[in-house]
């Protein structure tokens, strides 16, 4: 998927091959807007944690 923007994405969708896209149906319950910093909060906690740079 490519939106044509600066940055990235993480959707949080699946399937058996591990492939990850957008949900299908309305935007409100398809995409997950905050996914990417749902993410950096687990990499801050690891690095706070070990502080291993």
């Amino acid at each position: 998927v490519n939106y044509e923007t600066g940055g990235w994405v993480a959707h949080q969708v699946s399937d058996i091959w591990a492939k990850t896209s957008p949900d299908r149906g309305n935007p409100v319950w398809a995409l997950w807007q905050m996914g990417g910093a749902w993410l950096c909060t687990h990499l801050w906690e690891q690095y706070t944690f070990t502080l291993d740079k």
